[in-house]
């Protein structure tokens, strides 16, 4: 008989700069300032949901791999969550937690209808072809399909938002039968999107870079 394998969740990060005690101690700083009630402050220190998925993806050589995702909603009082995908090796589950945090700082900020989320992947992408990227945001979108939706939580791109790959997550989302122009935030002209700059947000420092982007045929 195999033997059973019990899934342990990632153990917090205790390396020199962990993001998640970095935006909880500017987040207890804020809370003095204002005032914060304890009720409302024990509410927004922890986030609503943290989903964890693992994704089969079948790569150009034939072979099977799987990854590791995350999808972090944090606060959803001001309306649905919104938030980017990070594809990178270095993707941890505190990361994902402390960026959703400061997507609900942001939109609170400048008080916008929205939630923050975040999402990320473990994963290379400049060792990975386009159809393998393709197949594993597929593969991604299918398994948060329970998660996402236009008046619950909007994934955005985090790096190389192209054209392309919003579209991408529009068939997954209408194949669903789902509102696939307001489940993705980061749209092509002419398919919802207002007029404005294709850079949307930049690449970050430890992901795929614009050089790297325009390389594996996405528009950076």
């Amino acid at each position: 008989m195999a033997a059973t394998t019990v899934y342990k969740e990632p153990a917090p990060r205790v390396d020199t700069e962990n993001p998640l005690e970095s935006m909880m101690s500017r987040f207890n700083i804020a809370a003095e300032i204002l005032g914060l009630d304890d009720t409302t402050y024990e509410v927004l220190k922890a986030p609503d949901k943290q989903v964890i998925v693992h994704m089969p993806v079948s790569m150009d050589d034939g072979k099977v791999r799987v990854f590791e995702g995350y999808r972090v909603v944090h606060n959803t009082i001001l309306g649905p969550s919104k938030g980017g995908i990070r594809y990178d090796m270095h993707v941890h589950l505190d990361e994902v937690k402390a960026l959703a945090a400061w997507m609900t700082w942001k939109c609170a900020v400048v008080d916008i209808p929205y939630g923050g989320a975040k999402g990320g992947i473990i994963c290379d992408p400049t060792t990975m072809s386009v159809g393998e990227i393709e197949r594993l945001t597929r593969a991604y979108t299918v398994a948060m399909k329970d998660v996402f939706g236009p008046d619950r939580d909007i994934p955005a791109p985090i790096w190389a938002p192209a054209p392309r790959d919003g579209l991408d997550y529009g068939r997954i989302f209408q194949d669903r039968g789902l509102d696939c122009l307001g489940c993705r935030d980061g749209q092509a002209p002419g398919n919802g999107r207002l007029a404005g700059p294709h850079r949307g947000y930049r690449p970050r420092r430890n992901g795929i870079d614009a050089g790297r982007a325009q390389q594996a045929g996405h528009e950076a």
